[in-house]
């Protein structure tokens, strides 16, 4: 039996603006014909796509319950879910009023709790985008303005109260 050897690489994440360290990686690998830089690179992508599956666990996305007929609706609800993620990110990241608004907004229709002053999570983001969509794809499909709307409210806590 052939003997196997592994290489140990080590990588480092730097900000370019200031010079400090952000992250330190030790690899091991048992690929040879390609440089340290390709190897970093590699596993920085298989991380960025392992942090995309989390999101769409931690978002209501869970794929292995999806239920699709054929390849190509699977690919249609992977793009939309994969648009959404993509604000997502770019939402988390942006920190203007209108954008705090939007994710204080999407972090009450999530319905998962958040500590007060943490930052709200990718997931909560999500999770608030798809009852957010849900939200517009009914109004969409309705005849009612506001007055029926907060009508149908009313009716909603009158019902309630018979069980009170």
């Amino acid at each position: 039996m052939p003997k196997r050897y592994s290489l140990f690489v080590l990588t480092m994440m730097i900000d370019l603006k200031t010079q400090k360290r952000l992250a330190r990686w030790y690899l091991l690998t048992n690929v040879f014909d390609v440089s340290s830089a390709t190897i970093a690179l590699w596993y920085y992508y298989r991380c960025r796509i392992e942090s995309y599956f989390k999101l769409l666990k931690s978002g209501g996305q869970e794929i292995e319950h999806w239920q699709q007929e054929s390849g190509l609706a699977i690919l249609k609800r992977l793009l939309v879910v994969s648009m959404a993620c993509s604000l997502v990110w770019s939402l988390q990241r942006n920190e203007g009023e209108e954008a705090t608004e939007l994710k204080q907004v999407l972090v009450r229709l999530s319905g998962k709790s958040q500590k007060r002053c943490s930052p709200p999570t990718a997931g909560t983001l999500l999770s608030g985008l798809f009852v957010l969509l849900r939200i517009f794809d009914f109004l969409d499909s309705i005849n009612y303005d506001l007055t029926q709307i907060d009508n149908l409210r009313t009716r909603l806590a009158n019902f309630a109260e018979i069980f009170l």
